[in-house]
């Protein structure tokens, strides 16, 4: 039996016995089976940053590939990345994104977390909360991150958590002071 692949131009409906239609828009055979995951990435939902996430993470993961034997990753999206984490508008906001940390950990392996934020972020106020200044905003995500960071490894020590900030000019890397 041939296996379609790729968008459908004309859906063929189908009903199930409770009157339910439906039909693939798209058809792509996927193998089922248990994964390890490389990383875990926390972003946030705005896409005009998601190149330059998308172009790093696909370098990052063929290091992983070579390095585990996997390029696997746990991406989670949520309206503020970080900030999610560090300054969420709501506790169960933190529980929520801490809870899908460990499901990762638990059920596909990971060891490495990245975390992003990124310039102009409407979840921190946007650019102009900074006065448009761009080094107070990278100053006030820089501590945001690392208080995300502290948290997460308060909930899981042995996670290696790297830090990131998005702006205009790509992927910087962000460490702690010593």
């Amino acid at each position: 039996m041939q296996t379609r692949e790729g968008p459908v131009t004309t859906i063929e409906w189908l009903t199930t016995s409770t009157g339910v239609r439906y039909g693939y828009v798209y058809y792509h055979h996927t193998v089922r089976k248990r994964y390890r995951a490389a990383l875990g990435t926390i972003r946030c939902i705005d896409d005009g940053f998601w190149r330059p996430y998308k172009l790093e993470l696909r370098d990052f993961l063929k290091y992983l590939l070579g390095r585990l034997g996997t390029d696997n990753l746990d991406p989670f999206v949520f309206a503020g990345g970080g900030l999610v984490i560090s300054s969420p508008e709501m506790p169960s906001d933190r529980d929520f994104v801490l809870r899908n940390i460990g499901i990762s950990r638990r059920h596909h392996g990971t060891k490495l977390l990245k975390i992003y934020n990124h310039h102009d972020c409407a979840f921190a106020g946007g650019f102009a909360r900074f006065n448009n200044d761009l080094r107070a905003e990278f100053e006030f995500h820089c501590r945001e991150l690392f208080h995300a960071a502290h948290i997460v490894r308060e909930a899981f020590p042995d996670l290696e958590i790297r830090l990131h900030f998005i702006d205009c000019e790509g992927v910087i890397r962000i460490e702690e002071p010593k």
